[in-house]
């Protein structure tokens, strides 16, 4: 007998499709169920018998493929993501120890310095240069005094400075130590802005800045950022999305609701922003271990060459979001013992981030760049990812050789109150629009954006399904290239703001 809670999911990255990389550091999912499985394909003989009888059933070849359902969280499993987006996350700068101390951040010493080494392309736990303006989280210090959040008023390819962070010498920084930066705030007040004049097209507000860079810094066109500190219109204390960046000028084409100028005379504000992933071309794959430790001789099954079929995201009214990655691979190993290139104990543990719910963690959802609401309150929501992908089956393999990647296909649906005909208007005419849906960790301080700057709904009719109950519409859309920022879907996700 066989218990589904001892049942333990982790992945790797491969760098050779099919292949268990060398040594490899497994990270656990936070899953609620498993169906990955390695079927057989038979074909029945069709030779002839005077009997009538079945002469055999050949197993001509295997199928492995199986879905990973999820409760999203932020921190949901962001390498099956990459999976998903066939790209790499676009990381702010980042230095984090990783498990091993010293290994990336090297010394503290006073006056908030740290030393750590250069940026290693490709490695997300060393990426990055620090720029001066940006604000960077220091955690998992063992001195207290050595976190918090400071602004760089230096750096260099192998040191930092930090004002803010009240640092004590440090020559040996902790397995959790981390620097990641989180936003931007200008060395003086008044020196971030906003503006009304001299927009661009398409352009509905701009953020101003002097004596900082805002390229340097690493805001691109395209990524959402969220401001703070504005005392004067505090309507554009709120969620901006970059049309375009300049080094001291960024153009908006979705502001907070009530933007206007402000020359935040005497108060220093802040950006906050996060890290972020678009669709690409590039093919990931991944090995699946599935450990079922409550067996009296355990088991481990290793599904290699698995990449992500499609990743779904998907919330109803009073519920919790849900979420999952279906995948598609090559073959399977079973042991009873780990995998021999496995070193024990070197798991990377999954985040533990608050599930999220559609009640309370639902900071935005947005169609056409303004927040659906009554009287067309959404009932249900989903997206999906689909990557279109396609088994590659040759003779002397039992198991596909490969799996083909096709088009990006980004699809979702809105189920809501029919009270206006905003939105069936857009269906009817095929009027592009836009979508996106922004969901808020319970902490209130870290968030998760999903983004498609340009969908075309694909069908949706009021229905009235008979007496004694509302109205509603499914609105069906398909996700296209945004003609100006040049991709489908983006994902951003926000480690802190305020």
């Amino acid at each position: 007998m066989s218990d589904a809670n001892r049942t333990q999911v982790a992945i790797v990255e491969e760098a050779t499709f099919g292949v268990i990389p060398a040594t490899p550091r497994f990270e656990l999912l936070r899953v609620t169920g498993e169906s990955l499985s390695y079927t057989p394909k038979t074909v029945t003989s069709d030779e002839l018998r005077a009997d009538r009888q079945v002469v055999d059933l050949i197993r001509v070849g295997f199928e492995t493929a199986g879905d990973l359902p999820i409760e999203m969280s932020y921190g949901m499993p962001d390498r099956l993501m990459e999976g998903a987006a066939c790209s790499d996350w676009v990381q702010t700068p980042t230095r984090d120890n990783d498990g091993t101390a010293s290994s990336n951040i090297t010394t503290v010493a006073v006056s908030g310095v740290f030393n750590y080494v250069a940026p290693v392309a490709g490695n997300e736990f060393k990426t990055g240069v620090f720029a001066v303006g940006q604000l960077v989280r220091t955690t998992g210090f063992s001195n207290a005094g050595n976190n918090g959040l400071g602004r760089v008023t230096a750096t260099t390819a192998t040191q930092v400075t930090l004002n803010g962070i009240t640092s004590v010498v440090d020559a040996a920084p902790a397995t959790t130590a981390r620097l990641k930066v989180v936003g931007i705030e200008a060395p003086a007040a008044t020196n971030i802005a906003a503006t009304v004049t001299g927009l661009a097209v398409g352009s509905s507000g701009a953020i101003t800045g002097t004596g900082i860079d805002f390229l340097a810094c690493g805001l691109v066109a395209g990524m959402w950022f969220k401001a703070s500190g504005f005392t004067i219109d505090t309507d554009n204390n709120g969620w901006y999305r970059a049309l375009s960046v300049a080094a001291t000028r960024i153009e908006c084409d979705i502001v907070p609701t009530g933007f206007g100028a402000d020359a935040a005379t005497g108060v220093q504000v802040r950006l906050w922003l996060g890290d972020y992933i678009r669709n690409g071309t590039t093919k990931k794959s991944y090995t699946a271990e599935i450990q079922y430790q409550d067996l009296t001789v355990p088991e481990f099954e290793y599904y290699r060459g698995m990449r992500v079929a499609n990743h779904t995201v998907n919330g109803e009214s009073q519920s919790i979001v849900k979420g999952g990655f279906s995948l598609m691979g090559a073959s399977v190993d079973n042991y009873t013992t780990r995998n021999n290139s496995v070193a024990v104990g070197t798991d990377r543990p999954a985040p533990t981030n608050d599930v999220l719910n559609t009640s309370d963690n639902v900071g935005a959802l947005f169609e056409n760049g303004v927040a659906v609401a009554a009287p067309n309150s959404v009932m249900m929501a989903s997206l999906t990812i689909d990557n279109t992908l396609r088994r590659r089956n040759a003779i002397g393999s039992a198991y596909s050789i490969d799996i083909g990647l096709g088009r990006c296909m980004v699809t979702g649906t809105l189920k809501f109150y029919y009270g206006s005909n905003a939105i069936l208007n857009r269906i009817r005419t095929g009027t592009a629009s836009s979508y996106m849906q922004r969901f808020t960790d319970p902490t209130g301080t870290k968030a998760l954006v999903y983004d498609v700057p340009r969908i075309k709904f694909s069908s949706g009719v009021p229905v009235v399904s008979g007496v004694d109950t509302d109205r509603t519409m499914d609105a069906n859309f398909q996700g296209l290239r945004h003609p100006v920022l040049g991709y489908t879907i983006h994902v951003q996700r926000f480690e802190e703001y305020v």
